[in-house]
């Protein structure tokens, strides 16, 4: 029986506090009550959307469709970024860089990113063609919107996918030199569609960093020295009231959002909301990671790194979804590897052996290692093989001294 709450307990415990905080210290006097308590009570919405986002894989009809929607999703984002770019002011303003739907391009680049990780196969249970077209097509919306940040989190990003599929389980010569080559022609098809990007954003203004990246000129638009200020500005507050913060809300009254969520919770809601929103980042690595879920691993990696770079991960829809369907699946995928290893258990004459030389090909399990029983279960196991043992050598002695008919 699964229960997604119950199961999922440590993160959206975690989760919970935050709300807490926010709800808490919003009775503070600098607390940003304007625009109809928007500010103050976004975070409870938000928590409530990632519990109901729990339950969309326990749906039969939908689980097999989940990662079909998500690689939608990034398809769909990609197809809006293009059409930002081919007629500038489609979403985006036209004083900004190309971002598609979200508005924002640093916030853009961050959402390909996140549908990325949980797109991905860690596993090497598919081909890596996939991996490679989706990897490709991610790059290249980073590309798009110019974000140095997105640039950042999709280097790690990669880091983390080399990781898991190379180092963690093990070097394949044939693999690796398949990857290495699938690697460098997708690096040459990005060069190769700059000019085009080129030719898409001629109505843009002149000052736009794609335009002045490729013309070898300072890409730097002024928004460095902005984050600068924003970052000395929230320490300076945070100093003013490093405990409890100044109230929910209270980051959105200052010259400049902080662009950090780190810096935003503790402006905000002191150490407790920065000390809740770290346990939740933590909690579900750890979650994803007892589970050997590795989108959910890269996941919560890319948004621990993408926090540093934006104030509004938590007001997001992406995050909150994303983050409650990869906690969903994780569950069930957990459950299902159980389920296979007791029917192997309860099936098998030799159960340790059998597990052994099927690992390869059991597509659930994912840990590197051979399965080991814990001492218990093998000195009960001996046990009942010494009680046959003796029982079978009885039963031959007994039939031995009985008389034999002449």
């Amino acid at each position: 029986m699964v229960h997604p709450i119950r199961d999922n307990a440590p993160a959206l415990l975690a989760f919970a506090s935050i709300v807490f905080c926010s709800l808490v210290l919003s009775v503070l006097p600098d607390a940003f009550w304007q625009e109809d308590g928007k500010w103050i009570l976004l975070i409870t919405y938000g928590f409530g959307i990632t519990v109901l986002a729990l339950f969309v894989p326990t749906v039969p009809v939908v689980k097999p469709l989940i990662p079909w929607c998500i690689v939608a999703a990034l398809a769909l984002l990609l197809w809006s970024l293009w059409q930002d770019l081919a007629v500038p002011g489609t979403y985006a303003s036209l004083d900004q860089r190309a971002a598609g739907f979200p508005g924002n391009a640093n916030f853009a680049a961050l959402v390909a990113v996140m549908l990325c990780a949980a797109s991905l196969d860690f596993d090497r249970a598919g081909k890596g063609w996939r991996d490679l077209l989706i990897l490709s097509l991610t790059a290249l919306m980073v590309i798009g919107t110019m974000s140095r940040s997105g640039l950042v989190n999709f280097s790690v990003l990669l880091g983390v996918y080399l990781y898991f599929r190379l180092l963690h389980r093990g070097f394949r010569v044939r693999e690796t030199l398949r990857l290495g080559v699938g690697l460098t022609l997708a690096v040459f098809l990005l060069i190769t569609l700059l000019p085009l990007c080129t030719g898409n954003i001629a109505g843009l203004q002149r000052s736009t960093r794609l335009e002045k990246f490729l013309n070898n000129e300072r890409v730097d638009d002024g928004s460095a020295a902005t984050r600068l200020y924003a970052v000395s500005d929230s320490l300076r507050r945070i100093n003013e009231s490093a405990f409890v913060g100044h109230g929910t809300g209270y980051s959105r009254t200052m010259p400049h959002l902080p662009h950090n969520l780190y810096l935003q919770q503790w402006v905000n809601n002191g150490i407790p909301g920065l000390l809740s929103f770290i346990a939740l980042l933590i909690f579900s690595y750890r979650t994803f990671e007892r589970r050997n879920f590795r989108n959910g691993q890269a996941f919560i990696i890319v948004t621990a790194v993408g926090a540093a770079f934006s104030h509004n991960i938590l007001d997001q829809r992406p995050f909150l979804m994303l983050l409650g369907i990869l906690l969903g699946s994780s569950l069930l995928a957990h459950r299902e590897r159980e389920h296979a290893t007791l029917v192997l258990v309860r099936d098998q004459n030799d159960p340790l052996r059998a597990l052994n030389a099927l690992y390869p090909q059991l597509s659930g399990l994912s840990s590197p290692k051979p399965v080991r029983y814990p001492p218990s279960f093998r000195s009960s196991t001996r046990q009942r093989e010494v009680d046959v043992d003796h029982e079978s050598r009885t039963k031959r002695g007994s039939q031995s001294d009985q008389p034999t008919s002449s």
